[in-house]
């Protein structure tokens, strides 16, 4: 659940004047301009479309390609640079997370090492969790079933609408709530997502051709 940032940038102030920030600054910072802006808090600030901070002055030392190869890039490090890239000034230019041991195994990868897939299955874990509470002592039967359904069901919609999940399933019936469930007092059923990656690298192939050469669609 913990992400890290570097380093301390030298900013100019909303209330006026300017002042060294904490990196955690300029991304709750940056953050809050993103969803003001109209960006779901399932969108991490990253990149230059959500995550410019034109804000900054200078930063306490600036990233190279270097450094940044060495923060990023399946790195066990994973700390998200705050760097400057020519024409767009500072950026934050990373969204891992530290998460990065995975059933003490070191090398393995998983998803929830990308910010913007931990943001997501923050949310809906709080979704469901908020769901459950307002349906608790209501009767364990097919219409406390669909109405829990019915209340997940439009911000898995919305996800899925903005891009943040591919699909999903929400199952909750007799297949998952058994006789002995309902005796014991319990629902059972289970939330479903397939995430949507990020694009964090590109390999652009770059040919020169003789002039004599021409090109079919």
């Amino acid at each position: 659940y913990a992400a890290a940032y570097a380093p301390w940038a030298y900013m100019r102030l909303e209330v006026a004047g300017t002042k060294w920030m904490s990196p955690s600054f300029v991304f709750l910072y940056t953050l809050a301009r993103s969803i003001n802006s109209g960006n779901k808090i399932w969108n991490p600030p990253a990149g230059v479309n959500r995550a410019t901070v034109p804000t900054i002055v200078e930063t306490e030392y600036e990233i190279g390609s270097g450094l940044l190869d060495a923060w990023q890039n399946d790195s066990n490090l994973c700390i998200n640079p705050i760097m400057k890239l020519r024409q767009y000034g500072y950026v934050i230019y990373g969204q891992r997370t530290l998460y990065n041991i995975v059933n003490g195994d070191s090398d393995a990868k998983s998803v929830l090492q990308e910010l913007g897939i931990r943001l997501i299955a923050n949310e809906i874990k709080k979704l469901i969790s908020n769901v459950a509470i307002s349906l608790t002592f209501e009767r364990n039967n097919l219409h406390t079933w669909n109405e829990f359904r019915g209340r997940v069901e439009p911000t898995l919609i919305e996800m899925k609408a903005d891009g943040g999940i591919i699909d999903y399933q929400i199952v909750m019936d007799a297949t998952t709530v058994y006789p002995t469930d309902v005796s014991e007092n319990k629902i059972k059923g289970v939330v479903r997502v397939s995430i949507a990656r990020a694009a964090e690298d590109f390999e652009i192939g770059f040919e020169l051709n003789d002039s004599s050469v021409t090109f079919n669609e």
